[in-house]
């Protein structure tokens, strides 16, 4: 797939996440009663000024996360579950709503295979670093989607007791695209589930494009400022 396409497939996905949103926003609003500004005026102000101030007060979130990562592309690949764990910055804010952070995580990935009567496991160890936009309704709800860069930084083939070094064997860089929606807790939690497909081929392999796969069931806690 070439670059151009990739790059309006990303800012499509990004408009729509920010339409729906606001499209949301726009129906809760138009469904509250109105009777007379001071008396859904002022708190929903209120609430904006709160959610405004935590937001910008957000120093980082620590993340720890569950997935199912796999590869698409050969016949044989199998799903198995990994970890990720890793830090989020927002270091940009557009509005009270909208923002885009940088992330940089540990992911354990990789998947089961089978070829003739042998079985085995790739294991791939990433550092990802995610930039994603997001869009935060003042229901605490939030969808996001952007470009992560990976690093690959370790690669072992294990089968029948076995285990070698596949580094290799593998592309040292991948690009994905995580697409994600959450909610924030009013504590400082939040859970999220994201999306990963990946974009670029992982393995030396010229004969087929493997590419990474991932849905992320993620958790954060926030540290803000006092």
């Amino acid at each position: 797939m070439k670059k151009k396409t990739i790059l309006l497939i990303l800012l499509a996905t990004i408009i729509l996440i920010a339409q729906s949103c606001a499209f949301f926003r726009k129906s809760t609003m138009s469904e509250t009663p109105n009777e007379g500004p001071q008396d859904w005026g002022e708190p929903v102000t209120q609430f904006a000024a709160e959610q405004n101030a935590a937001e910008h007060n957000a120093v980082a979130s620590v993340l720890l996360g569950a997935h199912k990562s796999s590869i698409i592309g050969g016949e044989s690949w199998k799903d198995p579950f990994g970890i990720q764990a890793g830090v989020i910055v927002p270091f940009l804010n557009f509005s009270e709503t909208m923002s885009l952070r940088a992330e940089a995580n540990i992911s354990m990935q990789g998947a089961k295979w089978e070829e003739y009567d042998l079985e085995g496991k790739t294991n791939l160890l990433y550092l990802n670093l995610p930039v994603v936009f997001r869009y935060q309704h003042r229901s605490n709800f939030y969808g996001e989607a952007g470009l992560q860069p990976g690093f690959l930084l370790s690669a072992k083939d294990k089968y029948e007791g076995t285990t070698d070094d596949y580094l290799d064997h593998m592309n040292r860089f991948d690009l994905s695209i995580p697409i994600g929606i959450g909610y924030e807790f009013k504590n400082n939690f939040g859970v999220g589930l994201r999306v990963i497909p990946g974009i670029t081929d992982i393995t030396q392999d010229e004969d087929e494009k493997d590419v990474n796969f991932v849905i992320a069931l993620r958790g954060t806690y926030t540290f803000k400022k006092k």
